[in-house]
């Protein structure tokens, strides 16, 4: 096939030459630019075939300035018009003719067939019972009747164009006795051929559709019809549920009944720490209609209260042999007693993960379990439980076992006791552990005098780390094992130094040596002078988390606009940044906003280093401005300071650029209901703002002056808000599709009453 296109000129006659073995297709015609428009004129265009003058159309020049032909020429022809100011485009294109002299009979097929295609489609009626009895039959075998079916006027034979021994042999092969019979077979058989065409399509969108992995675009998909709703639903083998008090276990899994994996949140970090509800917060529920699930392999929970008879229920179902994947992070509430059970039973597992969670220790028997009785183990983390320390020989037999062990981080180790379990660890890659913290010289007089010489055999290790090794997280390493890690920094990509006992200077030093580095977890003790290091030999920077110093810390440095504007320009390919800073100012923000384009979460928190000093207020409205329009990409943004530094404008700008924001945290921000109304995105309602926040799924407000009222009727038009969590007055009416809930803060707090809202259909 090839495309074919002429333009016939005011007055011309344009001849059409056909080829040898080809068919022209005359598909459309189309009006050039008019020289002078007079009104709504017509325009014929004819084709001369044989001497004889058809016309093929009339165009319009206002009304039908183009249109459809769909006409077949087999020989030679000219096309002209009787337009006088203008020209006419025609087009289509050139198809093998598949006539053949010992088959004469193909160009019916090929000429129904195509008939049949250009008919309504996906119509779901049979032909009529009249079509085989319409027919007129002929007298006799010599003589036929030159009538034709009446079913067939129908079809659109006079816009085909053919010759005459063509139009004899259509002519003669409907008008044979067989011939409805035919078309009847030929119908159902192009109607089975389009049903089978659906059925692979369909079966495409199955082999697809898994392949999609958001859970936006997932939810998108199954938006899209029946048939796509019920792909997903096959497919799914994933879900996050960020809120379990809202979500029904049993409501999820006849949703999903073949998920692999599933991740369980609880509360978010800061209401755990505040408002521990008891009952509510249980796994139970959920492990009650997991075990039910025979192809779950994959159980992540967050912030939940666990029981051992939680961890028993789990394996002791048939799950126990599919469960690969464990992780209870931040949880509660179970001890070592239903870990020995885990271990014992789920030999098939990858990751273990117990980070965060405050364990009761009773003995270390069941990481010995472990070590016994798993040779597929992966990942292994208890790191920040308060388990006892760990056996090194126990370590030592779960890196002999497992070859494919790839990150272990426990609570406390003596390095000088792991270098058998380094040598055994080929594949290590992450490691982490609570090390002995550094001893003065008058302790090792008092307590180790009498069993080594000098301090310096306690104080300077020799650990061979594995050259794998990349990713370190160390607890109370203070300077004097420093020089362990100069040596090697240059292989570093992810360091937490959150909880080593480094100060700035330290900082530095570490940081100089580690070019390499992409992940870096610490405290503002790094100071503006750390992040001027790192802006200068970090340039692969993509993630830094800077928080604020525990009480106990000693604060040797601060960051301030100076660190910032350093850090902007240095770390050009940061992606994720969360900053404590004493201080702030708009052209910081705007160095952000004008280097770090690939920023797509940004976490600002300002606090006060000495309460008695007083800064300068200062208004950020620009910054954040230039800041949301510089990253396009942002998607979770937090400003939580200690006095209002926005104004109007500031939010304004906030729901205007924040475009792709799904998570946004804001503290002393809002000091009045007028700045309320820039958080509507209801494109129902004209005095809104229709352009921003249109994919705001979290909204944390904190210390923010507004009245309930208020605050009702602005959500009431986030029609995508999912999660609300507001600190001030009781809300003024019922949200619709939300479940309310009123939480009483600890007393060390000023304030009292805090507000959860989740939407959910237990709010209909």
């Amino acid at each position: 096939m090839e495309f074919w296109g002429v333009e016939v000129k005011s007055g011309e006659i344009l001849p059409v030459m056909s080829c040898v073995g080809m068919l022209l297709r005359l598909s459309q015609a189309t009006l050039g630019k008019l020289k002078e428009e007079k009104g709504n004129e017509s325009v014929c265009l004819f084709a001369t075939i044989d001497g004889k003058k058809l016309v093929l159309a009339t165009l319009y020049t206002t009304n039908l300035p183009q249109q459809h032909l769909g006409m077949v020429f087999d020989r030679d022809f000219e096309l002209s018009h009787d337009c006088k100011n203008g020209s006419v485009y025609f087009y289509g294109y050139r198809i093998n003719n598949p006539i053949r002299e010992e088959y004469p009979f193909y160009f019916f097929f090929l000429y129904l067939n195509l008939m049949l295609d250009e008919s309504e489609p996906e119509s779901e009626e049979t032909i009529p019972h009249t079509v085989a009895s319409d027919e007129v039959k002929p007298k006799d075998d010599n003589s036929l009747s030159t009538s034709i079916p009446q079913s067939f006027c129908n079809m659109d034979v006079e816009r085909t164009i053919l010759s005459e021994e063509h139009y004899a042999l259509l002519s003669s092969m409907l008008l044979y006795p067989a011939s409805p019979s035919f078309l009847l077979h030929a119908q159902r058989k192009n109607k089975a051929k389009k049903e089978s065409r659906n059925t692979v399509r369909k079966e495409v969108w199955e082999a697809i559709i898994p392949y999609v992995k958001a859970s936006e675009d997932r939810a998108a998909v199954s938006l899209v019809c029946k048939s796509w709703f019920q792909i997903d639903k096959d497919t799914r083998e994933h879900v996050t549920v960020k809120s379990a008090y809202v979500a029904k276990p049993e409501r999820l899994f006849r949703r999903f009944p073949n998920l692999r994996s599933l991740k369980i949140k609880g509360m978010s970090p800061e209401m755990k720490h505040n408002f521990w509800v008891g009952s509510r917060d249980k796994i139970t529920p959920w492990f009650t209609e997991i075990v039910k699930q025979p192809k779950i392999e994959a159980v992540d929970v967050r912030r939940m209260i666990v029981s051992d008879g939680d961890l028993e229920l789990l394996v002791t179902s048939n799950l126990r042999k599919a469960l690969e994947v464990l992780k209870l992070q931040e949880c509660e509430g179970f001890s070592t007693h239903g870990l020995l059970n885990v271990t014992r039973q789920c030999r098939g597992l990858r990751t273990l993960s117990l980070e965060r969670s405050n364990i009761i220790d009773h003995s270390g028997e069941w990481l010995h379990e472990l070590a016994l009785n798993t040779s597929t183990l992966e990942n292994l983390n208890f790191y920040k439980t308060g388990l006892g320390q760990a056996m090194p020989k126990d370590l030592e037999l779960i890196s002999r076992n497992c070859a494919s062990l790839v990150s272990v981080k426990i609570t406390n180790g003596h390095l000088n006791n792991l270098n058998v379990f380094f040598e055994a660890a080929t594949a290590l890659q992450e490691f982490g552990a609570a090390c002995c913290r550094d001893i003065t010289i008058e302790e090792f007089e008092e307590v180790f005098s009498e069993f080594v010489e000098s301090i310096d055999e306690l104080i300077n290790l020799d650990v061979q780390f594995p050259h794998s090794l990349s990713h370190l997280s160390l607890i109370s390493f203070g300077s004097a094992r420093l020089s362990i890690l100069l040596l090697i920094g240059s292989r570093f990509k992810k360091l937490d130094l959150q909880d080593a006992l480094l100060d700035t200077k330290n900082h530095c030093d570490l940081l100089a040596e580690c070019p390499n580095l992409e992940i870096l977890k610490t405290t503002e003790v790094i100071g503006d002078e750390g992040l001027e290091v790192v802006a200068s030999i970090c340039k692969k920077m993509k993630k830094l988390r800077i928080y604020k110093h525990k009480e106990d810390q000693a604060v040797e440095g601060v960051i301030t606009e100076q660190g910032l504007i350093a850090l902007s320009n240095g770390c050009t390919e940061l992606e994720y940044l969360t900053i404590y800073m004493s201080s702030i100012t708009n052209e910081a923000l705007k160095c952000v906003g004008r280097n770090m384009k690939k920023l797509w979460d940004f976490r600002l928190m300002l606090f006060v280093v000495n309460p008695q000093q007083k800064l300068r207020q200062r208004v950020l409205d620009m910054g954040v401005r230039s800041l949301l329009k510089g990253c396009p990409d942002l998607t979770r943004l937090s400003l939580l300071f200690y006095t209002y530094w926005l104004t109007g404008n500031g939010i304004k700008s906030i729901c205007k650029y924040g475009k792709k924001v799904k998570v946004m945290q804001l503290g002393n921000i809002v000091r009045s209901d007028e700045m309320l109304k820039f958080f509507e995105n209801d494109s129902r309602s004209r005095l809104c703002n229709p352009i921003g926040l249109q994919k705001l799924e979290t909204l944390d407000l904190w210390n923010c002056c507004f009245s309930g009222t208020a605050l009702t009727e602005a959500v009431r038009k986030l029609n995508s808000l999912r999660f609300l969590w507001i600190q001030g007055e009781v809300f003024g009416n019922m949200l619709p599709h939300f479940v309310v809930e009123t939480f009483e803060r600890n007393k060390r707090y000023r304030t009292s009453t805090h507000h959860l809202a989740n939407r959910s259909l237990d709010g209909l």
